[in-house]
């Protein structure tokens, strides 16, 4: 098991397209001198920050730096369908020249309003698993707010599942809008986790008492188990950072707050990570 960051670890810095955003935002080399930094095994790069996007020159260097300092790269996109730059085809090709052990996949892409069904997810994916088996590069689909863990589970189970490599990108709280709590999206789909997205967060009432809302908080000082769930996900699965930081004042001080935030979720999930390994190696 190994712990690194992402893209969504960052993404004031990165810039959230129609909020403010730093004059210089944060890049891909960036970002892995900040998985340097922060001493991690794995940077992910997904939609807010994707690969696809670098020239063969910049990809090459970034690949030659992330193999000096030992930091493996992960790889993302958002979609389900095969064709074009952002396509499914081109981040499994991606994801075998980088060592990525799988593409996450998150299905939905808003800005072009593709929200496909159950059905159509299956459809579009099902004739592309037999080039990720080929490929060595797994599929991790993400669990989010659109479908309950279980219509996540048949999804995968109707690809194949883990024997044709197809298996979840967990994360711990997209399901929230769902109304389904982390340790019950667990429940379901860590057994079949290639990758875990950890978030923290609080939910606590409106001032006047009329509903709820959700902040996140750091790894650790939210309301998430994180313990529990690290030890439901297999011991092979990797561990990816990720926050919702709530924005202060300025984009500045919202970015230093991120930043703070990541620097005190490593340190809280390093041991963590460290021990459930070390636990997986004994069992």
């Amino acid at each position: 098991m190994r712990l690194g960051i992402g893209s969504f670890s960052f993404p004031w810095a990165i810039g959230i397209p129609g909020f403010p955003a730093l004059p210089q935002p944060m890049n891909a080399f960036d970002l892995l001198e900040a998985a340097a930094r922060l001493k991690v095994s794995a940077v992910q790069y997904v939609d807010n920050l994707p690969l696809t996007a670098l020239s063969p020159g910049d990809l090459r260097h970034l690949l030659e730096r992330a193999r000096s300092a030992g930091i493996a790269i992960e790889v993302g996109m958002r979609g389900t369908r095969a064709d074009g730059q952002d396509g499914l085809r081109a981040h499994l090709a991606l994801a075998r020249r980088v060592g990525s052990p799988f593409v996450r996949v998150m299905f939905d892409r808003y800005e072009d309003g593709d929200t496909p069904t159950a059905d159509e997810i299956i459809a579009r994916i099902g004739p592309l698993v037999p080039e990720g088996e080929a490929a060595g590069v797994a599929l991790a689909l993400e669990n989010f707010d659109r479908f309950p863990a279980r219509t996540l589970l048949r999804i995968v189970e109707s690809l194949g599942g883990p024997d044709r490599g197809v298996g979840v990108c967990l994360d711990t709280v997209n399901n929230l809008g769902a109304l389904e709590g982390p340790d019950e999206v667990a429940w379901v789909l860590a057994p079949y986790a290639l990758n875990l997205h950890v978030k923290d967060v609080v939910i606590q009432r409106k001032p006047h008492r009329l509903g709820f809302e959700v902040e996140g908080r750091p790894a650790g000082a939210g309301m998430v188990d994180i313990p529990h769930i690290l030890t439901q996900i297999p011991g092979a699965a990797s561990v990816t950072l990720e926050l919702w930081t709530a924005p202060a004042a300025t984009i500045e001080a919202t970015v230093r707050k991120e930043a703070e935030g990541v620097e005190a979720s490593v340190a809280y999930l390093k041991p963590l990570v460290a021990a459930r390994s070390r636990e997986v190696k004994r069992n």
